[in-house]
């Protein structure tokens, strides 16, 4: 049988067939089926949406024993607020998409699931919080522990070599979803207990010829690290698990990682669940954000820096010397008011370049994101013209590294030249591009706005026909 009652039952209609295939394929995801402007859901599927995104069940003909088929369906415009709502409520999506346009299909618009959606592998930024990471964790049996951070494309993996030490670990990371390898009923009890707001799911185990595959396609420094430091029987394994999920639910062309290491957990000081919630350091006993401490520090201006702040506030330093040169970089700006100023004014024009570029490199930036990148560029490069106004001297490692880094002034140069002032949030609505940028589309652009004159000059007989290309 099927999840929600689906998987044995046939239908005649070929839209109801291809519905029931995607299912087939998904069977523990709620389907949203796009039919027209609307993304609609059957059967259980359409019950369970009902209830969870309050909107109207209706029905869809009849199936072969002559009953209604449940129906609840959403705007496809609107569909992201909703899917941000299903995952809250710990739900898996699976979008089955129009892959042809209706209007040049002649029969029944071909429809293919093209990518799942979890609480742990989200791009869509309304079901994202902006000041917090949104991790997938993977945890192997022989305690090998591996996060994904799909919106940024970060992976790290460790050995954790307790289950004390797995918890609070666990508890650091605050993942919205986390595998564990089936077989440990103890292990799987662990990390429900630790992470009660999670989505903790049974994995089976993972081929090592699969892992070491996707490891070597996805994360090549990862796994030559694991390899070089002799932890690749576990937290290799615990990165093979979270990607190979990744690229099953994300169908390959959107799982994008740019940086893949190892680390040790012992390196920062092991805070355990109950220091965590008793201190009250990122929520409080009611688990609420406001009131904690993290709401009382975070004067951060960007959402990088606010995930930064977050991460570090659960991982504090255990090394004298580190401890001392984050007080030096403090101090640089405490003792400056002004040029603290300065720099966190021009901090505040840079967006969430770290999330941007995982969603320009997958293919679903839209205009109005291309334009975010743009201007946070250009903060970033007057940002760095500000901190070299610094002596060297005055300047800790972190910020002599930033000075050497890439701002991308390629990028930057072709995205000033070739978009308007403010692209729009969708581009089929056209105004993305410069008038000049391209000579093809200024010719069309011409000619939409002046039709009627072209056509009169035809009328006329002044135009040349066969010049109307040019």
């Amino acid at each position: 049988m099927g999840v929600r009652g689906t998987g044995r039952r046939k239908d005649h209609t070929p839209v109801m067939r291809q519905f029931l295939r995607a299912k087939g394929q998904y069977p523990d995801a709620l389907i949203l089926f796009r039919l027209g402007d609307f993304y609609e859901t059957f059967y259980e599927d359409a019950h369970r949406a009902a209830e969870i995104l309050d909107i109207a069940l209706t029905s869809r003909g009849k199936d072969p024993n002559g009953d209604r088929i449940p129906m609840a369906g959403v705007p496809h415009h609107a569909a992201a607020g909703y899917i941000a709502t299903l995952l809250r409520h710990g739900e898996k999506v699976a979008i089955c998409e129009q892959m042809a346009d209706p209007a040049s299909v002649r029969g029944v618009v071909p429809r293919e699931v093209v990518r799942v959606v979890t609480p742990g592998l989200c791009l869509e930024p309304d079901a994202l919080d902006a000041r917090a990471e949104n991790h997938l964790v993977a945890v192997t049996r022989d305690r090998g522990l591996a996060a994904l951070e799909l919106s940024t494309g970060t992976l790290r993996a460790c050995v954790v070599d307790s289950s004390a030490v797995l918890a609070a670990e666990l508890v650091r990371l605050d993942p919205r979803e986390v595998l564990v390898e089936a077989g440990d009923s103890a292990l799987l009890d662990l990390c429900a207990t630790a992470l009660p707001r999670a989505v903790v799911r049974a994995a089976p185990p993972l081929d090592p010829s699969d892992s070491e595959s996707i490891l070597e396609e996805r994360a090549p420094s990862l796994r030559t690290e694991a390899l070089q430091s002799g932890q690749s029987e576990s937290a290799g394994s615990a990165a093979g698990m979270a990607l190979c999920y990744a690229a099953r639910n994300q169908l390959g062309s959107l799982l994008h990682v740019h940086q893949a290491s190892l680390y040790t957990p012992g390196a920062q000081l092991v805070l355990d669940e109950t220091a965590v919630r008793n201190l009250e350091l990122v929520r409080t006993m009611d688990g609420e954000r406001k009131g904690s401490l993290l709401y009382l520090l975070d004067e951060t201006q960007t959402s990088m820096g606010a995930r930064t702040l977050r991460r570090e506030l659960l991982a504090p330093l255990t090394d004298i010397a580190g401890i001392r040169r984050r007080h030096d970089a403090v101090e640089l700006f405490v003792v400056d008011p002004g040029h603290r100023a300065e720099l966190r004014e021009i901090l505040a024009r840079i967006g969430d370049l770290e999330r941007l570029a995982v969603r320009v490199a997958t293919g679903l930036a839209t205009p109005r994101d291309l334009g975010v990148v743009r201007n946070g560029l250009k903060a970033a490069d007057e940002l760095h013209c500000k901190l070299r106004e610094r002596p060297q001297a005055l300047l800790d490692d972190t910020l002599h590294e930033l000075l050497a880094d890439d701002l991308c002034a390629d990028v930057l140069e072709t995205l000033e030249r070739a978009l308007v002032a403010d692209p729009p949030t969708v581009d089929r609505l056209g105004g993305i591009f410069r008038a000049g940028h391209h000579e093809d589309l200024d010719s069309l652009r011409e000619l939409s706005s002046s039709s009627k004159d072209v056509v009169l000059e035809l009328e006329r007989g002044i135009v040349d026909p066969d010049r109307m290309g040019e």
